[in-house]
């Protein structure tokens, strides 16, 4: 197993009244645990709070269960399901994400991801996005 310990920054460009975006760029430190399958699957336990830095206030722990496959020439292939808490509103918006990307180099990536958001508390019916990862 290996410890995973980071941080996200989430720069929103959506715009609330279309129904798009959390309306505030947001940090995200997370901390969990890898275990890596003879599959070639990558099984990740994360607990991850996100905050705002701008914008509404956001203030959410998640629980995270991520599997990760890596592929050749540095693709990859990730599905994430995250159950968060959210402090402000007192909800649970549970949502469900599948990634897949490329290493571009040893320090950045690119990567396009679908999600949908699940139960009653959920933020939104479903989403594309597109992202940029630095390394460390």
């Amino acid at each position: 197993y290996r410890v995973a310990v980071g941080i996200d920054y989430i720069h929103d460009l959506g715009d609330l009244t279309k129904g798009i975006g959390f309306g505030a760029d947001q940090v995200g430190p997370f901390a969990g645990l890898a275990l890596a399958l003879e599959s070639g699957w990558t099984v990740i336990s994360l607990l991850q709070h996100y905050t705002s830095i701008s914008g509404v206030d956001v203030n959410l722990t998640a629980a995270r269960l991520i599997a990760l496959q890596s592929f050749g020439d540095g693709w990859w292939l990730k599905l994430d399901a995250k159950l968060p808490y959210d402090w402000e509103n007192n909800t649970i918006p549970t949502e469900a994400e599948i990634q897949t990307g490329k290493n571009i180099n040893t320090r950045v990536a690119l990567y396009v991801d679908g999600r949908v958001g699940l139960g009653s508390d959920r933020l939104y019916d479903w989403g594309v996005g597109l992202g940029l990862r630095f390394n460390y």
